[in-house]
This record gives structure tokens, C-alpha cells and sequence, in this order.
């Protein structure tokens, strides 16, 4: 479990961030300190952000559409029980070894946040929780023969 220090540095993230007035790039924050995993969710504007940078916008209009999207980051820390760097190194030897897991992640995941499924603390499923069926389920389906990560 998350000890006092971990969540009060949590808290003042949150705070610091929701009292910046300067960053109107931060769309939201919001400090979920009951959850099983206490979480700091920020909606950001890339757009925003990019004005306070200084910075352009790149040329390409491929990319157009996602200036003026919000998009979120989420902030944990745990000491004891995160396996964080485990299931980092798990997602890339997954991706490394099938080619095509990457582009239908990335198209299940359009799927799931335009249907608003996107965000495990709402009834959602996670990145890593999507890979991992998508893992299973090619599996399971004899589609793809992943190495077994143990």
C-alpha cells in the first residue's frame, strides 16, 4: 500500500498544479486518493502547451486533427507492489515479436476512447489490459504463438 509520504507528495502535485495559473495548458486535475492505486489524472491541451513552449505546430496536415485535442496523463507511485518496469519490458518484447500488435492496439484503443472506454477508474480497460487480451486472445486462437514472458 501507498505510505503517507508517497500520497502526501501525490496531494501536492495535485495542488501545485491545480493553484498554477500560469499553465493553461492543464486542462483538469483530478486527485483520486481512495483508489486501490491513488492517482493524479491531468487533461492537458497540446495546444496550450505548445503556445507556452513557444513552439510550432509541425507542417504535416496529417497531424492536424490532434492539435486541438486534450489528451491525459496519469500519475502514480508505489514502492511495494508497482511492477511498472516489469510490464514495460513485457509490452515492448510483445511488440518486438508480432508485428501487427501494435496497429491493433492502436486501433482498439481509438475504438475504446470514442466509445469512452478508455479509463479503468470508470469502468474502463487499461492500455496494458487491452494488450494483454489481445495477447490472449491471439493465443488462445493459436493466431500468434507468443513466447511465454515466465
Amino acid at each position: 500500500m501507498l505510505n503517507s509520504t508517497n500520497l502526501e507528495a501525490l496531494r501536492k502535485i495535485a495542488d501545485g498544479l491545480n493553484m498554477e495559473k500560469n499553465n493553461k495548458w492543464v486542462v483538469s486535475v483530478n486527485f483520486i486518493d481512495q483508489a486501490s492505486v491513488p492517482v493524479i489524472k491531468i487533461k492537458i491541451s497540446l495546444q496550450q502547451l505548445m503556445i507556452q513552449a513557444g513552439l510550432q505546430f509541425p507542417k504535416n496536415p496529417k497531424y492536424a486533427g490532434i492539435y486541438n485535442q486534450d489528451f491525459s496523463i496519469d500519475i502514480t507511485h508505489m514502492t511495494d507492489i508497482h511492477n511498472g518496469v516489469k510490464c514495460v519490458n513485457l509490452v515492448k518484447e510483445y511488440l518486438l515479436e508480432c508485428w501487427y500488435l501494435e496497429p491493433l492496439i492502436l486501433v482498439l484503443k481509438q475504438l475504446l476512447k470514442v466509445n469512452g472506454m478508455n479509463d479503468p477508474y470508470t469502468g474502463g480497460i487499461s492500455s496494458y489490459g487491452l494488450l494483454l487480451m489481445i495477447v490472449a486472445f491471439l493465443q488462445f486462437r493459436n493466431i500468434y504463438p507468443f513466447r511465454d514472458p515466465s
